[in-house]
This record gives C-alpha cells, sequence and structure tokens, in this order.
C-alpha cells in the first residue's frame, strides 16, 4: 500500500486568496497585540509586572532575545516609552492600533 498522502493543489487564485487570508490574520494580530498592550498599561496588575519586570542575575551571552514589546514599537514606528505614553490616552492608542504599520512583519 501506498503511504503518500493526497493533497488538493491550489490553482493560482485559490493561492492568492489564501495570501490574502493570511495578511489579514496577521493584521488581525498585530490590531489585538497593540489594543492588550494599552490594556496592561493602563492598569496596574501582575500583568503589568511581569511585563515590565526585570530578571535578577546576568543575561546568558549571545544576541539579546526578542522581546513582546519589540513588536509593539515596530508596528507602530515608535518607541515603547511613546507607546507607553500614548496607551494611557484610549483614543490614541486607538488610532495607532487600527493602521499598524505594513512593512512591521509578524514574526513566524
Amino acid at each position: 500500500m501506498d503511504s503518500t498522502k493526497c493533497l488538493p493543489r491550489l490553482g493560482g487564485d485559490s493561492s492568492f486568496e489564501l495570501g490574502l487570508e493570511c495578511r489579514e490574520i496577521a493584521k488581525t494580530i498585530k490590531t489585538r497585540k497593540i489594543k492588550y498592550f494599552g490594556h496592561i498599561k493602563r492598569h496596574t496588575s501582575f500583568l503589568k509586572d511581569v511585563l515590565e519586570g526585570k530578571i535578577e542575575g546576568s543575561r546568558i551571552r549571545g544576541r539579546q532575545r526578542r522581546q513582546w514589546v519589540d513588536d509593539i514599537a515596530e508596528w507602530t514606528g515608535k518607541g515603547i516609552r511613546q507607546c507607553t505614553v500614548e496607551a494611557q490616552d484610549r483614543e490614541k492608542l486607538r488610532s495607532v492600533s487600527c493602521q499598524p504599520l505594513e512593512q512591521g512583519r509578524l514574526r513566524e
């Protein structure tokens, strides 16, 4: 018996639609992540402490790991401090979260 799987072939139009769908999903993820950032920054909670917290001790060698807030800075085109200030005002953050930068790519 043959153990290969039969997968449907995608035509030109199907792959184009799949690409558009992936872009829409990525845009939704970016928007929700920016909104969640504002939600965390406006409240005093354990999550805010975790997000801003520093770990005692020395860090490991090599390149620094990418942090969660680095995506926010990249997608908005602003620094973390400026994003934090704008997160206090819901209207400013709402306008930023509706239009995340297109060149900021979603990490895979």
